[in-house]
């Protein structure tokens, strides 16, 4: 099997690989095997940057690509035109092998175009140390009201060379597979449910600041990020990550966070005891207000008590990340961080806020989800992950040696 690539400018050269082996190794894959002769063209950034499509997700931008690369050492990425609509970046990670470098190759969100084109990409990952490639089309499989029925669906398509890895049992993090979207439109607020406009009136009472986060404050932003992750068993991300985002989106990627002065709130706080009207509800709202100037009590004379990290795209803002400790949670710093970034999404004709992943849990025990439903927003469930195992054995391997690797690194 034959696939022919042009590569800078007018110079083709074709990749020749052992198409009994390679259709072996695909025995597991969804539709029928790769077009001989298919024409596909690698270019370089500003080619690529070019060709995209204006609602290209921030996964795919060269900016993140270039981010991913940065912080990952050995990592690589390479651009594809598949047809003259269609580009996709491909990420190659390292992992170590006995022999030589190999590569595990993946087009994460790619434009859903490229998925006719995955036997080709296949091919040439092959040809280039690639252990194995996944692609994560952008797209949504069904979209779903906050009760979680379907509003709309499509059927999963197929992606001839690869096998799909399953709605339930991807071995991408199934918070990744499912996402909630916020249309935006001016008085925005009306739209939300009612404990959202009640907590930002809240914040307003104790002073909450939001401002940016960079330079300095990006250790105090992933502290907080942190605390976050631990608690909800995502991984932490250090400096490095958000700096190598920011430097490559510039002030289209930005963190803000939300704070307080101990001893202003604190005031504040006692004055609004007085002013609690009498009426059923006096003593609880009087002990609410008590119980935080006691959380607030041993705390320092700046507090941080949210931090969410935000990119903004031609198509939609994104709420990468985002997190606070829980024992400041009343103070509501995640409502005033998350309607700043809405102000300036809206204020830039960004109107497609994306409150990004969860875990499928649609009961009300999903605390993650049910803050994000308050936002009367939409669940995106996307088509999930395909994968061409390029040299299965060899990929094998490899995982055992880095296992060894790495428990013999904790040793």
């Amino acid at each position: 099997m034959t696939i022919l690539i042009e590569a800078g400018g007018n110079r083709r050269r074709k990749i020749d690989v052992d198409s009994e082996r390679f259709d072996s190794d695909m025995s597991g894959a969804c539709g029928p095997p790769a077009t001989e002769g298919v024409m596909m063209r690698e270019i370089n950034a500003d080619e690529y940057r070019a060709l995209s499509p204006d609602n290209l997700n921030f996964m795919q931008h060269v900016e993140m690509a270039q981010a991913r690369v940065a912080r990952e050492p050995g990592a690589v990425v390479h651009y594809f035109q598949t047809d003259p609509t269609t580009v996709v970046a491909l990420v190659g990670r390292p992992i170590p092998h006995p022999s030589s470098r190999q590569y595990l190759y993946d087009a994460f969100w790619a434009d859903p175009a490229v998925l006719p084109f995955v036997a080709e990409l296949a091919m040439w990952c092959k040809a280039h140390s690639g252990l194995l490639l996944e692609v994560n089309p952008y797209l949504v499989l069904s979209t779903r009201n906050n009760d979680a029925t379907v509003r709309e669906s499509i059927t999963l398509p197929l992606a001839p060379g690869a096998h799909h890895l399953g709605l339930s049992t991807s071995t991408v993090d199934p918070s990744k597979r499912w996402q909630y979207v916020v249309d935006l439109t001016d008085g925005y607020l009306s739209t939300f449910k009612g404990k959202v406009r009640t907590a930002l009136k809240d914040t307003a009472r104790s002073g909450v600041m939001v401002s940016r986060a960079g330079g300095d404050d990006l250790g105090k932003f992933c502290e907080v990020q942190a605390a976050s992750a631990d608690r909800r068993g995502f991984l932490p991300r250090d400096e490095a990550y958000y700096k190598s985002i920011m430097d490559a989106f510039g002030p289209k990627a930005y963190g803000l966070l939300a704070e307080i002065n101990t001893e202003a709130t604190v005031t504040s706080l006692r004055g609004r005891i007085g002013s609690v009207p009498p009426g059923p509800d006096h003593d609880d709202i009087v002990a609410k207000i008590e119980r935080q100037i006691g959380l607030l009590s041993s705390e320092s004379d700046t507090v941080t008590l949210h931090g969410g990290f935000f990119i903004e795209t031609e198509h939609e803002t994104v709420y990468l990340t985002g997190g606070g400790p829980s024992r400041l949670m009343a103070f509501n710093g995640v409502y005033a961080v998350v309607d700043e970034a809405m102000r300036i999404s809206l204020s830039h004709g960004v109107k497609r806020f994306n409150m990004m992943g969860f875990f499928p849990d649609f009961s009300r025990n999903n605390g993650l989800l049910e803050f994000k439903k308050q936002y009367n927003g939409h669940i995106e469930e996307l088509v999930g992950t395909y994968a061409a195992d390029l040299r299965p054995a060899r990929y094998f391997l490899a995982r055992a040696i880095g296992k060894i690797h790495r428990t013999l690194g904790k040793a």
